[in-house]
């Protein structure tokens, strides 16, 4: 298997982003309740994404978006607990 150049890189990438988006932001959604948020998070999960392209799809792409708003979730919740 031959590397593929940074144009083919970026254009097999970019129709990845353009079918998986619709899912990711559902899903981010649910995440999150907030569309602002979900858009902002389905964005850092394709940067983390691209960096490691081609090899991950769209299960390791879902996956990085829970971590952050579950460790947001329970941060809140700790503050709240102190504030007791």
């Amino acid at each position: 298997m031959g590397r593929e150049s940074k144009d083919e890189r970026d254009a097999s990438f970019t129709a990845f982003m353009t079918d998986a988006t619709p899912s990711l932001l559902r899903t981010a959604w649910l995440v999150t309740g907030s569309h602002d948020r979900a858009q902002e998070l389905v964005q850092a999960a394709f940067v983390k994404t691209y960096a490691e392209w081609p090899s991950p799809m769209t299960a390791l792409c879902r996956r990085s978006l829970h971590p952050r708003p579950q460790r947001q979730h329970r941060i809140r919740r700790r503050r709240s607990r102190a504030a007791c």
